[in-house]
């Protein structure tokens, strides 16, 4: 990307950082927190509707909406339109929503540390409260509104911990909270004033509150509806009732279980409500029975309790399973939702009236109505319900699975297209009444007509939008249970199997019942994988559900999913408890089916095929189109190729599963085997990378297990005819593989008959090997860039053990194994966290002679002039016109040879990997000779980065994307230079995190928890950052690092660098000199150590060489040989920035290094200090002995000498009073560190 303008930045940013737009700005969310009781939120409102419909929206939009959490981010997610709405600002993840009576109001609150509670108002720009105002019969608003939530109060800390769940008061003028803190506490506040007080608090006594079961947040508030006062909390083990006033605060009452089958059976509780229209409070439990609490005790129904007091009257069965959600509808109906994937509706003396059963969803987990169903402008048409004969408006639910569902009426279209409708119809009908009543005369009705009918106009391209996405099912059944209740067959159309009889029938008819329409449905497990489209806006997600969902991102639309299940044989006496028979029968085992998690997932670079990587060491190789199992044909026929056809629809995917049970291809029918060979184990633990080569030849998998495996794509065996085969047989292994590669080997035009005859070829993934070279986790595994198309394919693995791995691709086979190829060790003290290819650092655009170093030009100069010369002295010769002819060709052919030789030096046939590290560093190693180039300081944002990645296309302004373990994405620039002001990260996650660019490099795909969020890349704030810098001094970025002045070049260790700098001039030239001194603006790069460790950095060798190498070779990355022997004084600061630590050891890493020498002469199995695998920490009073601490030292890292050993410490404790030069035979850890080193603690 070129550099800004900054005459088209706005005068007001000039100069101000902070605000610079972000790198990172989210557009979208993929996610949905679906394992927390009453999350989602249906914020469609008929009051709204109509006002929005009228005043805001020329076209009649109608908002219909839901409002829910996804990680750390609210979302408002307009379903009509597909619009979202993110309400962003929470470090942590979102545990408690809630909504105002109106739906006008949110609030999103996290729990963790800095947590805060945050009120949104959707409307911003409607006075308070909204009123509406009669102009004849027209409704108008008094000011404009527009759906744009906005914050307008944010409590920090409203509670130690944060909040777990939050309620308004009916008025809305309270807001309630329950935090996580131990013990609980629970608050009041009054939102709408200015203080950060709370009304009242208090400390709930008892049993605790918080317990998360399989990841369920089961805690909740609710509010008497008939009593503002009186509250209630639901925990897992305990239900309270409070009772609170301003003036007196909040008094808690602990309910009594009177009945004895209560107190022998433990009951777990779920969710609470009060009920509407009797003063009773019902809590479902996990057993799905419901305790019904009420005013009265049985010891004494006659007896009305204190408000607030409450005991147990009954416990009714409502599900077969756990009841996770109840509410109530219209004061007279309360709905259930279960984790059966029920919805059961019942009155309000738990009878039941209705229940639907075949959502096939999940377990539900919230049901929301609209805010009502009247309008406030009688004339206008209600909220159609249901079902006619109920007042059960339309609902959504939403289960565990991630899915939002909309249960609405039949015969209705389920779009806003009928609603719009039912009000234009309406208002159409008010303005001919008011052209009656104005003009007494049918001309004005017809006008009134005509110009409605014009106002009205639905906005055709969003309705057809939406009608092409509208599924509608029929589901539910109804039981009849008493004579009162109503009787209906909520079947399938067409199916008249499941019909029951009854006493009393409706005239309703199937047509009339129920449909569901899916809002949402997304991943609800933890993703553990991510792939975008190499060549397409596609991407793929996977996770523990072992669900893979394909979806579009510029669309915002699902194109496929699909679910991996294993089967697993239950011995069925096992079940019932009985002694399992030994004989085993078929009859006897049931069939348990469970997710098989998704590990990894990775596109092949043509987009055409995608691997899968499982938990339990499968891989599978799927088409990408379809998402079924991926079968090669490779066609002798002389056909042309079938062109390229788009994702199939959600029906055209159905019939291809169906018919991927009988496909065949070529009228050859898969077999059984060659099903089962699509499916390929790598090992017994889970695959973490997949890999193809750029010719799809080769796929490559790195397990769990530490180890590297290589697959094959090659012809099945037996699928060539008998002549193929016979001349096959000749071959080696090696060339079947490149024969069975080309398509067209045995065509030929004068030869159509033979080839017609021959049998199409099928393809098959064959493991070749899995080799183990690390003891420590992959971190990274590639097949490095081809140069030319013809050069092998070289593997390499990097790994947390501090090695980098190749291995020998080209001559794996399955007699002879997958090979090692080299093993090199490119750290010594930090460990690898990512990796990936580093671009060139020459611009692969430039001209030739561009990259030509300096003393090749003048030497093609000079050849040029002797060229010159020798054709002009010839040519005076006219007897030797063709022996010049002949040395003007020599000398031509020779200076393009050696044009040709300058081209194949270059430095951009080297392959790099750019490596970060625990250390907060970038190492740039050549992937040949694994040489370190480069090292710079990384970004310190809390945490090391574990995954970085190139942003395509690589233009001359590069760019990558990185993550940190924990919530921070960001961007940078290349090359990198330890400048801070290049790097520019966001909060994207509340826990670990991981990234993904798209092809185009236009977006950035984040994964956290179940939730993938799409970024859009504003690489402009870079450059705008690095243009305010230009202005400033090329040091400050640097300065800042490392000194916490913010004095810049007046600041005491720029004054000291200098000091030493001119120091180190002196001591080149010799110390003792009397010869005149030059004083320059270099220092000789022998003397850098000698500075660095002047100023407190004592590298080791390694880092020594790495530093040194790295400047003499500098100008490699510009074009030109030669080697640099100094460095200037900025450049000597930037080294020191980038290599010195980043944090100083601790002194709690010191005394876990020390734990390797507790057992003199004893090797242990350790890796400088730490235990494979396992941190443990150490004891600061344990201690060592001499010997011990000479042995390790002597052993590992750059070792000494036993001389080396007694010298350096007695160097170190000559000057120490105590010990007088000599080193106790047995001392303490603590006694080490802080007495002998006479370190200071940090």
């Amino acid at each position: 990307m070129s550099a800004v303008d900054l005459n088209s930045v706005p005068d007001e940013k000039l100069g101000k950082t902070e605000n610079l737009p972000n790198a990172l700005d989210q557009i979208w969310s993929y996610g949905m927190t679906s394992n927390s009781f009453g999350s989602v939120h249906n914020i469609s409102d008929s009051y709204r509707k109509v006002l929005i419909l009228m005043e805001i929206s020329h076209s009649y939009f109608i908002l219909k909406g839901i409002f829910y959490a996804s990680a750390n981010t609210g979302i408002i997610f307009e379903h009509q339109t597909g619009k979202q709405h993110l309400l962003q600002g929470h470090c942590n993840a979102i545990t408690a929503t809630t909504v105002t009576s109106n739906k006008r109001w949110l609030v999103t609150a996290d729990t963790g540390v800095n947590c805060m509670l945050i009120v949104w108002d959707t409307l911003p720009g409607l006075t308070t409260p909204v009123t509406t105002k009669k102009e004849g019969s027209s409704v108008a608003l008094s000011t404009s509104a527009s759906l744009n939530p906005l914050p307008i109060k944010t409590l920090f800390d409203p509670h130690p911990g944060g909040v777990l769940a939050c309620v308004f008061t009916a008025d809305n003028k309270y807001l309630i909270t329950l935090g996580s803190n131990e013990p609980q506490t629970l608050s009041i506040w009054d939102w709408t004033q200015e203080s950060d007080e709370n009304v009242c608090t208090c400390t709930i006594q008892g049993s605790l509150q918080v317990i998360n079961t399989l990841d369920l947040i089961l805690v909740s508030i609710e509010i008497n509806p008939r009593n503002e006062g009186e509250l209630m909390t639901t925990g897992p083990d305990a239900v309270n009732f409070f009772v609170w006033s301003k003036e007196n605060g909040i008094k808690q009452h602990i309910p009594t279980l009177n009945s004895k089958d209560f107190k022998n059976n433990e009951l777990e509780f779920t969710y609470s409500i009060f009920l509407p229209e009797v003063d009773e409070a019902i809590s479902g439990t996990k057993d799905g029975d419901v305790v019904v609490w009420a005013n009265k005790s049985l010891n004494n129904l006659s007896q009305t309790l204190e408000t607030g007091k409450r005991a147990t009257i009954k416990c009714v069965k409502l599900h077969t399973g756990a009841i996770n959600f109840i509410t109530s509808v219209s004061k007279k109906y309360i709905l259930t939702g279960g984790e059966d994937g029920f919805v059961k509706v019942y009155d309000n003396h738990l009878r039941l009236l209705l229940w639907f059963e075949r959502l096939k969803a999940g377990p539900i987990v919230s049901i929301s109505f609209n805010n009502n169903n009247t309008s406030p402008d009688h004339d206008l048409p209600s909220q159609e319900n249901i079902l006619s004969d109920l007042d059960i408006p339309e609902f959504v639910v939403s289960t565990k699975h991630g899915k939002v569902l909309k249960l609405l009426k039949q015969n209705s279209t389920g779009s806003s297209v009928a609603a719009a409708n039912l009000i234009q119809q309406a208002l159409i009908k008010k303005s001919l009444s008011k052209g009656n009543s104005q003009n007494g005369t049918k001309t004005g009705a017809k006008a009134g007509l005509k110009k409605n009918k014009e106002e009205f106009t639905w906005n055709k391209e969003v309705n057809n939008g939406l009608n092409s996405e509208i599924e509608h099912t029929n589901i539910g059944s109804l039981g009849i249970l008493h004579d009162g209740m109503i009787s209906r067959e909520l079947a399938n159309t067409g199916n008249n199997e499941n019909k029951t009889t009854s006493t009393k029938t409706t005239p309703n008819s199937a047509s009339n019942t129920p449909s569901v329409k899916v809002l949402l449905e997304v991943q609800y497990e933890k993703i553990t994988c991510l792939s975008c489209h190499p060549k397409k806006p596609v991407f793929i997600t996977g996770g523990h559900s072992g669900l893979i969902q394909l979806w579009n991102y510029e669309t915002k639309k699902l194109l496929g999913s699909r679910k991996f299940e294993e089967v697993k044989k239950v011995n069925k006496s096992k079940e019932n408890g009985a002694k399992p028979n030994k004989e085993k029968k078929a009859s006897e085992y049931n069939d348990i089916y469970e997710s098989l998690s998704i590990s990894c997932l990775a596109y092949s670079d043509s987009g055409s095929i995608i691997g899968v990587g499982f938990s339990n060491g499968f891989v599978k190789i799927l088409d990408s189109r379809t998402l079924n199992d991926y079968y090669e044909i490779l066609s002798t026929t002389n056909a042309p190729p079938q062109p390229p056809f788009p994702y199939p629809s959600k029906h055209e995917q159905k019939l291809n599963a169906e018919a991927s049970k009988v496909k065949s291809y070529n009228g050859q029918k898969l077999s059984e085997a060659e099903k089962k060979n699509n499916l390929i184990q790598i090992s017994k633990n889970a695959i973490i990378f997949l890999t193809f080569d750029v010719t799809e030849e080769y796929l490559a998998a790195g397990d769990d297990g530490f180890g590297v495996s290589i697959i094959h794509r090659e012809p099945v065996v037996g699928e060539l005819n008998t002549q193929e085969q016979s001349h096959n047989n000749s071959l080696d292994n090696t060339n079947l593989k490149k024969k069975s590669l080309n398509t067209s080997f045995s065509l030929s035009e004068n030869n159509t008959d033979s080839f017609k005859k021959k049998e199409d070829i099928k393809m098959q993934w064959v493991l070749y090997g899995r080799n183990q070279a690390h003891f420590q986790n992959i971190v990274a595994l590639m097949f490095i860039p081809k140069s030319d198309p013809s050069d092998e394919p070289v593997l390499i693995s990097v790994s947390y053990d501090r090695n980098v791995a190749e291995y020998d691709v080209k001559n794996a086979s399955i007699s002879g194994g997958f090979a090692l190829k080299s093993l090199n060790r490119i750290e010594q003290t930090a460990h690898p966290l990512a990796a990936t290819f580093h671009p060139n650092f020459n611009r692969e655009d430039e001209k030739v002679s561009a990259s030509v170093p300096a003393s090749a030009k003048a030497k093609l100069v000079e050849e040029k002039n002797i060229n010159a010369t020798t054709l002009n002295a010839n040519s005076i010769t006219e007897t030797k016109d063709a022996q010049v002819k002949n040395e003007e060709e020599n000398l031509n052919s020779q200076k393009l040879e050696n044009e040709e030789a300058l081209k194949k030096n270059r430095i951009n046939t080297e392959n790099f990997l750019l490596i970060s590290s625990t250390d907060y560093k970038f190492k740039v190693y050549n992937a040949t000779t694994k040489f370190c180039r480069k090292t710079v300081l990384g970004p310190l944002y809390g945490s090391p980065l574990t995954n970085i990645c190139m942003i395509p296309p690589e233009t001359h302004a590069k760019y990558f994307a990185f993550s940190t373990s924990e919530k921070v994405v960001g961007i940078t620039k290349l090359p990198l230079d330890g400048n801070p002001n290049k790097f520019m990260g966001v909060i994207a996650h509340p826990n670990e995190v991981n990234e993904t660019p798209t092809f185009d490099g236009e977006y950035l795909l984040t994964v956290g928890d179940a939730t993938v969020n799409q970024w859009k890349i504003q690489k402009s704030s870079i450059e705008i950052q690095l243009s305010f810098q230009a202005a400033q001094s090329v040091l400050e970025p640097y300065l800042n690092l490392v000194d916490n002045t913010n004095l810049g070049k007046e600041s005491p260790f720029y004054k000291e660098m200098e000091d030493y700098f001119y120091y180190a001039q002196l001591r080149s030239q010799g110390e003792n000199s009397t010869t005149k001194r030059k004083i320059l603006d270099r220092v000789q790069l022998d003397q850098v150590p000698y500075i660095f460790q002047a100023m407190g950095f004592y590298p080791t060798k390694i880092e020594i060489e790495n530093l040194l190498n790295e400047v003499k070779f500098s100008l490699v990355e510009k074009n030109f040989n030669g080697l640099v022997n100094s460095v200037n004084f900025e450049d000597l600061i930037k080294l020191y920035v980038n290599h010195k630590p980043a944090k100083n050891y601790t002194e709690e890493e010191l005394f876990r290094a020390l734990d390797d020498c507790l057992e003199p002469g004893k090797k242990k199995n350790v890796v400088f200090g730490d235990e494979v695998g396992k941190v443990k920490v150490s004891k600061e009073n344990e201690e060592i002995t001499r010997d011990g601490l000479s042995a390790l030292i002597e052993l590992y890292g750059e070792s000494f000498t036993e001389e080396e050993f007694k010298d350096s410490f007695a160097e170190i404790l000559k000057s120490r009073r105590k010990y007088k030069g000599l080193m106790p035979d047995v001392f303490t850890k603590k006694e080490f560190v802080e007495k002998m080193l006479f370190l200071e603690k940090y």
